[in-house]
């Protein structure tokens, strides 16, 4: 069962475009300059931000991202959590997965980041509980981790991890906040979405064509814990 989080651990709408700076900028896009040393910086900023945002780690063709399915949670990662102590453990080991609990999809090509948390025998770990990562779903499906610039936007700042919740935000979103809980249906990840709190499925970036691309908008998609209905908040640079 899925236990409400009290208000005051969740983001106000309001907080995300007052004060996420320059990671928010990389992150939706850079406002116009109209001096002309700022527009040569600008598309210094634009040209980064198109490498880092929109192309990923070495993107593939140009085919539309259809939002990932909440159904395909489970990565085939496994990893064996090694007791600490010198001499053998009469126990089982204990295995641990990462699963997915939502991705970012973008318009400009298949490429996805994927968000996952470690769910171990007794709960969520407490020693890297959630990654984030490329699914190259543009050139064969294979995965990538981000590089050093890539971790500045989409990577995730862990505020809390026990074995019964983490609590989690994205870079580039800082006062967005995420508490991932489990449930009967595994992991899900629970944030306000317009103003309701939702389980989140998706964060969908739509940008334009163009030698150097915008990004219009980000979308981010949920739904309702209170009636299961969908619900969409759309963040415009």
């Amino acid at each position: 069962m899925i236990t409400r989080p009290k208000r005051s651990d969740l983001p106000s709408r309001s907080e995300d475009l007052g004060s996420s700076g320059y990671t928010l900028r990389m992150f939706l896009g850079p406002p116009p300059r109209s001096l002309l040393s700022a527009a040569i910086l600008a598309a210094v900023v634009a040209w980064v931000v198109i490498t880092i945002f929109l192309l990923g780690a070495a993107p593939g063709p140009g085919s539309a991202a259809a939002p990932p399915s909440p159904e395909a949670t489970r990565t085939p990662d496994r990893e064996i959590e090694a007791s600490s102590e010198g001499t053998a453990d009469p126990r089982p080991a204990a295995r641990s997965e990462f699963v997915r609990v939502f991705a970012i999809a973008r318009s400009l090509n298949a490429n996805l980041v994927s968000y996952e948390v470690r769910v171990g025998r007794d709960g969520f770990s407490s020693s890297r509980p959630v990654r984030a990562r490329w699914e190259m779903l543009a050139s064969g499906g294979h995965t990538e981790p981000l590089n050093r610039l890539e971790q500045g936007v989409y990577g995730v700042n862990v505020e809390m991890a026990s074995r019964d919740e983490v609590r989690f935000s994205i870079a580039a979103l800082p006062s967005r906040k995420f508490v991932v809980r489990l449930t009967d249906d595994g992991p899900r990840a629970l944030s306000e979405v317009d103003g309701t709190l939702c389980v989140v499925e998706s964060i969908y970036i739509s940008s334009s064509g163009g030698l150097i691309p915008s990004v219009r908008y980000a979308e981010l998609r949920g739904r309702s814990l209170a009636d299961g209905s969908e619900r969409r908040e759309r963040i415009k640079p």
